[in-house]
């Protein structure tokens, strides 16, 4: 596996492809704590990762499943872990401030490899539509 630095300049379309072919995957969230890694949520879908505000004040916004978010202040490099044959298997954030945060995917596979439902969408999907 390698890991790979997006410039800051495709942030934002990184993201948003990343959102859509990700949406629903099931997750575990790191950080650190005094230097050393913690998982702070497991096993949660992720719905999006988007990135708000302007130059001073940027932030990105980690939001899952059921709603709640996990807002990553001062971002300063976003880094995606894949294996070799492509698949993302992480995403990496780390702050001005020195903090850190991971979320990895439970299982590994191509997005052109599953099917692009996943069990939450049917639900969602089927709701909204009646």
């Amino acid at each position: 596996m390698t890991i790979h630095d997006v410039p800051a300049a495709e942030w934002p379309s990184f993201l948003e492809r990343f959102s859509r072919e990700h949406r629903a995957w099931l997750a575990t969230v790191y950080g650190l704590e005094h230097g050393r890694p913690v998982r702070l949520v497991r096993s949660v879908t992720i719905r999006s990762v988007t990135l708000e505000g302007g130059a001073s004040d940027r932030r990105l916004r980690i939001t899952f499943g059921d709603g709640v978010s996990l807002l990553v202040p001062h971002p300063c490099s976003v880094r995606v872990q894949r294996r070799s044959d492509g698949a993302e298997s992480a995403l990496e954030v780390e702050t001005v401030e020195g903090a850190f945060v991971r979320v990895a995917f439970r299982a590994v596979a191509r997005p052109e490899q599953v099917d692009g439902v996943a069990p939450g969408e049917l639900t969602a999907t089927f709701a909204a539509s009646h």
